[in-house]
Formats: structure tokens, C-alpha cells, sequence
């Protein structure tokens, strides 16, 4: 599998908070900018851009969207780390982590959490079935 240009999630919309659309993906609630309208339950791929994305240990306080997964395997590439992971509703994951040190964060199997601004987050109306050509 190559490197992925964006991690896709499948949900359904739960409303707004503030200007925010919320979007509920399995246990967990994400916030994108979205300027459309989409009645609460309605089903909508929301997808992340890689750029945006950090990897924690547990969620941190200053970002609004943090979804939690497992490690599947690492690979050391000198100093950076490239990372496989699976997240809530069963979506792959894939990170490049630059790592001076030469040790990566993590290791297979290690729980972590993936997070990111709802301003790098883009919303798909649709479900996983009709979208499926769209977001492979």
C-alpha cells in the first residue's frame, strides 16, 4: 500500500456546534469547517488531510478532533518512521514521522491517537457504499 493522501472516515452528521459540523464516527465526535447544509444523520465520509495529522499517546487538550487507534507495524527509515495503523470504524492510517533521534515513537501494537484542526478536514456527503469509488 502506498503512502495515503488523506485518511477517510464514515459517519453520520449529529448537528452543528457553533459554525462547526459535527460528525459522530463510531465512538467518537469530529468538528470540520463546512459551509453546506446536511440534516443530523445524514451519512458523510470526512476526510483528513495527512499534513494535518499528529500522532499522541493520549488525546491532546488543544486539538478539537482526536480519534483512537492501534499501531499495526513500524518501519525505521533513518530518521524518519513510517507507521500503520488502524482507527475507529476500521480505517487504515498511514504516517511518516521525522525522527532525528533515530528512535521512533511508537511501536507495533502501541494504542495512539491520531489528531487534527477541523480546518483540515473535509466533508463528503455520502455513505461508505456510494462513495466507495471516490475514497478507495
Amino acid at each position: 500500500m502506498g503512502p495515503r493522501k488523506a485518511l477517510y472516515l464514515f459517519g453520520e452528521v449529529a448537528g452543528r456546534q457553533g459554525g462547526a459540523l459535527v460528525v459522530r464516527v463510531g465512538p467518537h465526535t469530529i468538528q470540520a469547517t463546512y459551509e453546506g447544509t446536511l440534516d443530523a444523520g445524514a451519512a458523510v465520509s470526512v476526510a483528513l488531510r495527512a499534513e494535518g495529522a499528529t500522532l499522541h499517546r493520549t488525546a491532546p487538550p488543544d486539538r478539537i478532533n482526536a480519534v483512537s487507534g492501534r499501531i499495526a507495524y513500524t518501519v525505521s527509515l533513518g530518521t524518519n518512521a513510517e507507521y500503520e495503523g488502524r482507527l475507529a470504524g476500521d480505517s487504515g492510517l498511514r504516517v511518516v514521522e521525522q525522527i532525528p533521534s533515530g528512535v521512533p515513537s511508537f511501536r507495533d501494537g502501541d494504542p495512539v491517537v491520531v489528531a487534527w484542526s477541523p480546518e483540515d478536514t473535509i466533508v463528503l456527503p455520502g455513505s461508505r457504499a456510494s462513495l466507495a469509488e471516490t475514497v478507495a
